[in-house]
């Protein structure tokens, strides 16, 4: 039985006889497949499948004497212009494959999700603007279509309390909260968008404070 699905490339991993090869499916969610490296020139392995990130179709067939299905056949939905040559998307682009590696859980099948991280990404390789912002936008985003997003509302109360995912008036009593000043910054935060996000200018250090939040925010819930 062959199975059909559009594929996210989270990362491959060797074996024996070729790789397994980790993906999101929009079909499918998370799903493993075996691919093995044929020495033939018709074979429909492509180095593509190596690429964490690579936008792909492919085609599966599930063996019943194998845990994993096997990929038959597989070519490139898009193509990168940008990602791959550009070392500052490059390395955003690696933190990401692996961050959704680790918070894609198996058989999460999402469609809607699926099309959030295929337009991202494929935006994020045209946009000519800069992305330094990029992956904060995009993590953000990305907590609304995993169900664990920041509740906004009462944005005036003193602290933001990470455990509870909203906005309290009295300092909580465990260490996973943010302060007065901390909560405004995360309250500016929560309107960037993709297309607003070039204006918005921070220093080096602060955008690695916010990283390291919106991380803990994730161990948190995820």
């Amino acid at each position: 039985m062959y199975k059909h699905s559009k594929a996210i490339v989270l990362y491959a991993s060797k074996y024996p006889r070729g790789y397994i090869v980790h993906c999101y499916m929009r079909e499918f969610g998370r799903l493993s497949c075996v691919v093995n490296v044929a020495k033939s020139k018709r074979s429909p392995f492509r180095k593509v499948l190596l690429q964490p990130l690579s936008l792909v179709d492919v085609v599966l067939s599930a063996d019943s004497n194998n845990a994993l299905p096997r990929l038959r056949e597989s070519c490139t939905s898009y193509v990168y212009t940008s990602m791959p040559y550009d070392f500052y998307k490059n390395t955003i682009s690696i933190f990401l494959a692996e961050f959704l590696s680790k918070v894609l859980r198996e058989e999460q099948q999402d469609a809607t999700l699926f099309d959030f991280i295929d337009s991202s990404f494929r935006f994020f390789d045209m946009t000519e603007k800069t992305t330094a912002n990029f992956h904060i936008v995009f993590l953000l985003q990305l907590s609304y279509f995993l169900g664990i997003a920041p509740n906004m509302e009462e944005s005036h109360l003193a602290y933001f309390d990470m455990l509870e995912a909203r906005f309290v008036s009295q300092k909580p009593l465990h260490n996973h909260f943010l302060f007065a000043e901390e909560k405004n910054f995360f309250s500016q935060l929560m309107r960037m968008n993709y297309q607003n996000m070039s204006k918005f200018s921070f220093s080096h250090s602060e955008r690695v404070k916010i990283l390291s939040q919106i991380i803990e925010y994730y161990q948190i819930h995820l």
